[in-house]
């Protein structure tokens, strides 16, 4: 059976809240389907939460500073 992965648990891995999660799947910045129950469910938790920690807080996938291009 497939583990569920919810808005916790990708919270939980990025470092950030729940609220923040659940704002950038409304706004469309990260992709989520809906279960049965119409909670937002995560195909590939590990590469969300890499993608709102490089929103968030500007990290590449180590977990590095992104340099800014001036």
């Amino acid at each position: 059976m497939k583990t569920i992965t919810t808005v916790k648990d990708i919270a939980d891995l990025a470092h950030v809240s729940c609220t923040t999660v659940r704002r950038l799947v409304d706004a469309g910045h990260v992709e989520a389907n809906r279960n049965y129950c119409n909670w937002r469910i995560f195909e590939d938790p590990e590469q969300v939460a890499a993608k709102i920690r490089s929103l968030v807080y500007g990290m590449d996938k180590r977990g590095f500073q992104k340099e800014e291009n001036s």
